[in-house]
């Protein structure tokens, strides 16, 4: 949908805010790698957080982005150079307090927006995803997609 950006709506729903989608380092090559037809800008070498670089949102979700989607996952991606995929359950207790605390508003609504939150939070399975394969995580992810109608998995 976006780069770390969506719009929780009144009604449960997010907006997707397609923007340019920073890359660092290693990320670059493996990115160009993964899909050659992206379009990645130049180069900003040697800032505080290495060489960065930003790749046009797919023309697809900016297309979309007007379109509300109704969230069903929660997922908390992390790459981890060489390791063995590991998909786990995470706790709805614990990731309302992540949202909560990376929601650059939500000391504004207060009581609503911890309403919202735990709205979203009793219709969305939420999960730790770390990875050394972005085609590994991809293909985790569409599991996850084509199991939508079974039963989530649980934390414990």
């Amino acid at each position: 949908m976006s780069d770390e950006l969506a719009i929780l709506t009144q009604d449960g729903n997010l907006v997707a805010m397609p923007r340019p989608v920073s890359l660092k380092n290693a990320s670059i090559d493996v990115i160009r790698n993964f899909d050659p037809t992206v379009v990645i800008g130049g180069m900003a070498r040697d800032t505080h957080k290495g060489t960065v670089a930003y790749m046009r949102p797919p023309a697809d979700s900016v297309d979309r982005q007007a379109e509300p989607a109704t969230p069903r996952w929660i997922v908390f991606p992390k790459y981890e150079s060489g390791a063995t995929l590991k998909f786990e359950p995470y706790s709805k207790a614990r990731t309302l307090v992540y949202l909560a605390h990376n929601s650059f508003n939500y000391h504004i609504h207060g009581a609503r927006g911890f309403e919202l939150l735990g709205n979203i939070l009793d219709h969305c399975d939420c999960y730790n995803l770390s990875y050394g394969s972005l085609e590994d995580a991809l293909t985790c992810i569409e599991g996850l997609a084509a199991t939508a109608d079974q039963e989530p998995l649980t934390a414990a």
